[in-house]
């Protein structure tokens, strides 16, 4: 399921990159970039197209740190599963032991009244 939503997810990707530079190549007009030191003129295609990489890029990147995290959270609650499971067992061990130990010694008797 999740390698098809890994799929679709490209598609659409691919889809929206195709769209941009389609809207772009129809509009072949120059954009004036001007940062603190250098001003650019590239294409309205190109700086949709670097847009729509970037986004895909964030997105992606968002998207792995919430696996991530989610199988970190998997992990720990399967190690504090398997803690809780050996304190559970230890615990019913030692309680049959007792009740072991406590029924040896006293005397109980069945239903003909002969001690055991």
């Amino acid at each position: 399921m999740r390698k098809l939503f890994t799929i679709v997810y490209f598609i659409i990707l691919i889809a929206i990159a195709v769209v941009g530079l389609a809207i772009g190549a129809a509009n072949d007009l120059p954009v004036n970039i001007n940062l603190l030191f250098i001003n650019l003129s590239v294409n309205l295609a190109t700086v949709i197209a670097g847009a729509v990489c970037f986004g895909g890029v964030y997105v992606a990147l968002l998207m792995l740190y919430v696996v991530i995290k989610q199988k970190c959270q998997i992990i720990y609650l399967h190690n504090k599963i398997k803690n809780l499971e050996a304190d559970n067992i230890n615990i019913l061990k030692t309680q049959s032991a007792d009740i072991l130990h406590t029924t040896k010694s006293s005397n109980i008797t069945d239903d003909q009244g002969d001690v055991k």
